[in-house]
């Protein structure tokens, strides 16, 4: 059984535009850094202090964290582990760190769906949502679709030519993995 859906990619490729065409529970991660305009603690992220997710990490809290471009990112293990047990089914948004944690602890129950667009398109859309030191985050745009490449199930060109397209297939993985069986209790797929 399918319990985790990962979208990993660069920034602004549109993770969390494409993970938001799902009806499925959404696991929320952790991040140190401040709230952008609109997000709201508990819906985008659990907004928490680098300190906190630090404790979080010492005390065996996490699956894994990562620092990314100063800030810290985490994935609570409770949140994972919960869906696991409950044989249930939920998307999560992490990087390639958080990607290849949760496939080597959990391997099957994990399908990574790796998000790729073009780097001038990602540009555009983190200056549309007005994000800070864009040129610094493209700075890793390269490495993070040659790693994206790399390590996930499923890629998706999300490019703006795409993007009806890309909404379309994620939509249909879900309604497939459904039909499957791959998301309802006691069947494995």
């Amino acid at each position: 059984m399918i319990n985790i859906i990962v979208f990993v990619g660069p920034s602004g490729s549109g993770k969390t535009t494409l993970r938001n065409q799902l009806s499925m529970e959404k696991i929320i991660t952790y991040t140190s850094r401040a709230p952008r305009e609109g997000e709201v603690d508990g819906v985008h992220y659990h907004f928490s202090s680098g300190d906190e997710i630090l404790r979080m990490h010492e005390e065996g809290e996490l699956l894994e964290y990562t620092q990314y471009h100063g800030y810290f990112y985490a994935t609570s293990l409770r949140a994972i582990s919960r869906v696991i047990d409950m044989n249930g089914t939920a998307s999560i948004i992490v990087d390639k760190n958080g990607a290849k944690k949760l496939k080597d602890r959990y391997g099957d129950k994990v399908l990574v769906i790796g998000i790729t667009a073009p780097a001038i398109e990602c540009v555009r859309r983190m200056r549309e949502r007005n994000e800070p030191e864009i040129e610094r985050r493209l700075a890793s745009y390269e490495m993070e679709v040659k790693l994206t490449n790399r390590y996930c199930d499923v890629i998706i060109n999300n490019s703006e030519a795409n993007w009806e397209r890309s909404k379309l297939l994620v939509q249909a993985m879900e309604k497939g993995l459904e039909a499957m069986g791959c998301m309802s209790e006691g069947n494995i797929c």
